[in-house]
């Protein structure tokens, strides 16, 4: 994250130098190429560390873009490489869901299959027998990831919805809070499933905060354009 990081936050000072020796047009051509980066990493991210890089970039782009229109002129043409660009993005209520399931879909189920590995080969004999005897009792791989879908089909619904409140009050739940109370069998897949749930209350809160900015860029790119 930190050198794609470092090359936007350039690339946005350049395109801010440029707006302040009144080159308009070119200042928005360069944020059109940060603004594309961000646009075509966020659809291809198979983990939800990658997918907010590329919000962040958008994010640095869509600033900079409102500076640039406050600080000079430009023209009509110059507008229309962003303009293009925001139209482009993959958001919207689909764009919250996937940052709630592709989690699942990549990360977690390694994870889960992984931690459960242990116990199944790395030992043979004495206590770690009995370990191995316990392990599927108290961690079951599959019903751990049934209960990671059904969270994440909740809370991708939520946060598609942008009902931030449930998601919050959702992710304050205990361990046991499916079942009613912390069954014997997989008692610790329950905790590992609430180890591994990202903080979505803040990831979907600045989805759908950048998401208002870029609708608004959109529109200010456009009205001012037909002025």
């Amino acid at each position: 994250f930190i050198p794609i990081r470092y090359y936007s936050q350039y690339a946005c000072a350049i395109a801010s130098l440029q707006a302040m020796d009144g080159r308009g047009d070119d200042a928005m051509a360069t944020l059109a190429k940060v603004y594309s980066v961000g646009r075509k990493l966020e659809p291809n991210a198979r983990t939800l560390a990658r997918a907010m890089t590329a919000r962040v970039i958008e994010g640095l782009a869509i600033e900079t873009a409102n500076y640039v229109l406050n600080s000079t002129q430009v023209s009509d043409a110059g507008r229309q490489a962003l303009i293009r660009e925001l139209i482009a993005t993959a958001g919207g209520a689909a764009g919250a869901r996937r940052l709630v399931w592709m989690e699942y879909h990549f990360a977690q189920p390694q994870q889960f299959v992984a931690a459960i590995a242990v116990g199944d080969h790395a030992v043979t004999s004495g206590l770690g027998l009995v370990f191995a005897s316990l392990s599927r009792i108290v961690v079951n791989p599959n019903r751990t990831l049934n209960l990671l879908g059904d969270r994440c089909q909740k809370l991708a619904e939520l946060a598609g919805e942008q009902k931030l409140e449930a998601i919050k009050a959702f992710e304050s739940r205990g361990p046991s809070a499916e079942a009613g109370w912390l069954p014997i069998k997989n008692c610790a897949g329950y905790f590992l499933a609430d180890l591994a749930q990202p903080a979505y209350t803040k990831i979907v809160e600045y989805y759908w905060k950048q998401e208002s900015r870029r609708t608004a860029l959109l529109q200010r790119l456009a009205s001012e354009r037909q002025r």
